[in-house]
């Protein structure tokens, strides 16, 4: 992507973090963090809020590796220079709903992203989250879904949202190693379109903390990141 884009201009991506939350005053992330002139930065569908701050720990990690500060001296450098709409979907366990997911996407859309992560997945076959993926993609909006951390052939014992990705434009990605291998805990499946790091990836965590994340959810930032580059 580096490659690519070298001599030409960057314009400003918007990249919706479709998860738990996002710590927006993190020291290594707040500079970088989507804001409206009212001052708020994304909506919390799981409690009906503007509260964007993070229930776990997992959006706050996903932003970290996507688009955290360059070049300021601070622990973690993001993939890509984008601005970070966090989208809350998830409350503490994490616990969630397709119909939050969904509004959650819908909302990214209209208020100007251009691409989302989506580092969540089940094996309930939701069709109103598959049309919703589908219309995404049909406006030009990008879907990043994870394959997931069973280890299993998800081919056989599906995965959602990655199983439309055989219908939808909408990279499915598993985690690789720092020898390029699959993780041991990744989903595959003739169908999963890319791997990318998911191995103890050093990235943000709240409270201005930083640690180590392991998984397929870890992943899919570094494909987004790369995609946004594209943009």
């Amino acid at each position: 992507a580096w490659q690519a884009l070298k001599g030409r201009p960057l314009r400003e991506v918007v990249l919706a973090v479709i998860d738990s939350g996002v710590d927006f005053r993190h020291e290594d992330l707040a500079g970088n963090i989507f804001s409206y002139e009212n001052c708020s930065h994304g909506y919390n569908f799981y409690d009906n809020n503007n509260d964007v701050s993070d229930a776990e720990v997992h959006g706050t990690g996903i932003a970290g590796i996507l688009g955290a500060v360059t070049n300021n001296g601070v622990e973690v450098a993001g993939i890509a220079p984008v601005k970070i709409m966090p989208v809350k979907v998830f409350g503490p366990g994490p616990s969630g709903s397709d119909a939050d997911a969904i509004k959650g996407l819908n909302y990214a859309i209209e208020n100007g992203a251009d691409l989302s992560t989506h580092s969540y997945g089940g094996k309930t076959d939701s069709l109103i989250l598959g049309i919703a993926i589908e219309t995404a993609a049909l406006r030009g909006h990008l879907v990043v879904a994870a394959a997931g951390n069973k280890g299993s052939d998800i081919s056989v014992n599906k995965q959602y949202p990655c199983a439309w990705t055989e219908q939808v434009e909408m990279p499915c990605v598993a985690s690789s190693d720092r020898n390029g291998h699959l993780t041991s805990s990744s989903n595959y499946a003739p169908y999963v379109d890319i791997a990318a790091p998911g191995d103890r990836v050093f990235t943000t965590k709240p409270g201005n903390k930083y640690g180590f994340f392991s998984g397929t959810s870890f992943a899919v930032p570094h494909v987004a990141g790369a995609a946004a580059l594209l943009y």
